[in-house]
């Protein structure tokens, strides 16, 4: 009986070069390569132009305050001038309205109402922070700052104190008032404005109102060694002091 050779067992053949993707053969034409470089284009037109329009934000050049855009730049001979914001040197400041960036003097009517000085009801004697970062502000915001005061209730006074200057402050002191006596103060470090320290959320006291018929001013400054306040505490004419009236309402009304 004549014996069966067995079949050879064939190697697989490699693909050739046209068949693999992204090799040397591969000619496949991409439709949308066009398209990919036409938005990437794009993109980056609308960056740059952003870019350059917050460059003019930062000198004053096209903020508006509602009455009316504020075409006046920083004045470049002043402390609070362009010399002052990119010199390696802090430039405190407690923004008077938002979209502020230091830029002083400003109208009066500006001031009446800073974003940056909060009453709070006082957290749970289990915890007790007293400087909050970027990750905690927005939780404290929505959770501790109520809409209405009251007389009588017990209130922390916070103050969101920011650096804009290209070195950091060490020593910031922060000091707030109300209804013209002094609550508190605290100190703080912040680093320079590319950092995540270069603002923060500061408990400068506690406060219990008692019953004024008209708003109540509280007033906060900041200042260190490196970049003092003036001695006027008025913040239309110095970014180291902001004000903010509010209302205190008895209960029942």
């Amino acid at each position: 009986m004549k014996r069966r050779t067995p079949p050879r067992r064939r190697s697989p053949r490699p693909p050739s070069p046209s068949s693999t993707p992204f090799g040397p053969g591969d000619q496949t034409n991409l439709d949308n390569i066009k398209k990919i470089t036409d938005e990437a284009k794009q993109l980056k037109s609308r960056l740059e132009s952003e870019q350059a329009k917050l460059e003019k934000i930062r000198y004053g050049h096209v903020l508006n305050h509602g009455d009316g855009p504020n075409t006046k730049p920083f004045p470049v001979s002043s402390d609070d001038g362009l010399s002052r914001a990119d010199s390696l040197l802090p430039f405190l400041l407690i923004r008077s309205f938002c979209g502020d960036i230091g830029a002083r003097p400003v109208q009066p009517a500006l001031t009446s109402s800073s974003p940056d000085i909060f009453m709070a009801i006082p957290y749970s004697p289990g915890y007790q922070p007293t400087v909050l970062g970027r990750d905690d502000m927005a939780d404290f915001m929505s959770q501790q700052v109520p809409r209405i005061f009251w007389v009588g209730g017990t209130y922390d006074i916070w103050v969101h104190v920011w650096n804009l200057g290209r070195a950091p402050a060490h020593g910031v002191r922060v000091k707030a008032w109300a209804a013209g006596a002094f609550v508190g103060g605290s100190v703080v470090d912040l680093g320079d404005r590319t950092s995540s320290t270069s603002h923060l959320v500061v408990k400068v006291g506690s406060w219990v109102p008692g019953f004024h018929s008209d708003p109540v001013e509280i007033r906060a400054t900041t200042e260190c060694i490196s970049d003092p306040a003036a001695a006027v505490r008025d913040g239309s004419k110095d970014r180291h002091t902001a004000h903010r009236f509010v209302m205190i309402k008895l209960m029942g009304i």
